[in-house]
């Protein structure tokens, strides 16, 4: 006669005794069998089990992790950093931008131009939203009549003029923010191909106004030397700029030092500044005086040299004459006085050296002030 045999449902085994209610192999309570109060409390005794080792664990890493700190800080300190106090770099001062590096020797005018400074300041933008002033067409309108280029595709340029007789030579430095675009330059110029020079490409044309010869050198991508004269522009001239940048006072002339000297003459804020002497001055003077008439009376055959800065975020022109002699400054002060008033908005004012002031201290100061909006007159 066969028997049945009862099995859990869970893991086969065979019960004994099915009346119990929990397996006694997996301990899982039995269909149809009544709750217990032992089977309710099993899942709760191993999570707190659990729990502990868990929490038993992390304090023995928590443990080693603390002794392993104490035991290595003074092999850790040994590989700080000494204690060195970090100095403030200095504002740039303007005679040592880079770019001025690249001049010929001895330039008796030197000028240095930072256009994304100038484009970085609100009332720089007002400055040079087309159409350009006067003043700024005869610098930037130059370089844009040349090459092409808008005042936002410039990064910065340079300018030194030599030679003191009739209209002299004038070298212009530029640099670029993205690659040049000679396409334009050999469309709108109408360039002869010179050759090469210092494996760039190098161009001859002719600039109208004033009538000049012109020669362009195209040294990077980015970097071009554009060289004017009152001749036609020849590769010796071009062989008087560096192929690299030097010490950039080694091209000022020395009447030109004591404007950069202690007693700096050119503001450091500057984005736009021009320095000259005499005789290099009065050159200057007549070519201005080509593109801009109203500029043909500054009186400048007086001063043995002088340094005039622009600041962008301040809209200030300031101009300092230095003549060497109180008799020549009482003449540039009345001369300067006798000017026509600024335009309206512009505040000019004029501060001459101090009475029994020795020749060094000769000095005298020429500042105008106002919106940019009156700076566009």
């Amino acid at each position: 006669m066969s028997s049945s045999t009862t099995t859990c449902p869970y893991c086969n085994a065979e019960l004994a005794d099915p009346t119990r209610g929990l397996c006694t192999r997996c301990g899982e309570k039995l269909p149809g069998a009544a709750a217990t109060t032992a089977s309710s409390d099993k899942p709760v005794e191993q999570n707190r089990r659990t729990r502990r080792q868990v929490l038993a664990l992390m304090g023995v890493i928590a443990l080693v992790t603390v002794g392993f700190v104490l035991w290595t800080v003074q092999q850790r300190r040994q590989r700080d950093l000494p204690n060195v106090k970090l100095e403030a770099h200095p504002l740039p001062q303007p005679q040592d931008f880079y770019l001025l590096g690249f001049m010929p020797p001895r330039c008796g005018v030197i000028g240095h131009v930072q256009m994304r400074q100038f484009r970085g300041q609100p009332q720089g933008r007002e400055l040079l939203a087309s159409p350009l002033p006067g003043w700024a067409e005869i610098l930037i309108g130059k370089v844009h009549d040349i090459l092409g280029l808008s005042p936002g595709q410039i990064d910065q340029f340079a300018l030194g003029i030599l030679g003191s007789e009739g209209l002299p030579k004038i070298f212009i430095v530029v640099e670029t923010m993205g690659k040049l675009d000679v396409n334009w330059f050999e469309n709108n110029r109408s360039p002869r191909m010179a050759g090469s020079f210092r494996r760039g490409p190098v161009y001859q044309f002719r600039e109208e106004v004033p009538p000049m010869g012109g020669m362009i050198y195209l040294a990077t991508e980015r970097r071009a030397v554009i060289v004017l004269s009152s001749q036609d522009a020849t590769f010796d001239d071009l062989t008087l700029t560096p192929e690299l940048p030097r010490d950039p006072k080694e091209g000022f002339d020395a009447a030109l030092l004591p404007i950069f000297g202690e007693e700096q003459r050119i503001d450091k804020e500057s984005v736009v500044w021009l320095a000259g002497k005499k005789g290099a001055l009065g050159s200057l003077e007549s070519m201005l005086a080509l593109a801009a008439p109203k500029l043909s009376a500054l009186g400048l055959a007086q001063v043995y040299s002088a340094g005039l800065s622009f600041t962008a975020a301040e809209t200030v022109l300031r101009a300092n004459f230095f003549t060497g002699d109180a008799a020549k400054s009482a003449a540039l002060q009345e001369t300067l006085e006798g000017w026509p008033a600024p335009p309206e908005g512009l505040k000019r004012t004029i501060v001459g050296a101090p009475a029994g002031a020795p020749a060094a201290e000769q000095w005298i100061t020429l500042q105008i002030r106002g919106p940019a909006r009156a700076f566009r007159n």
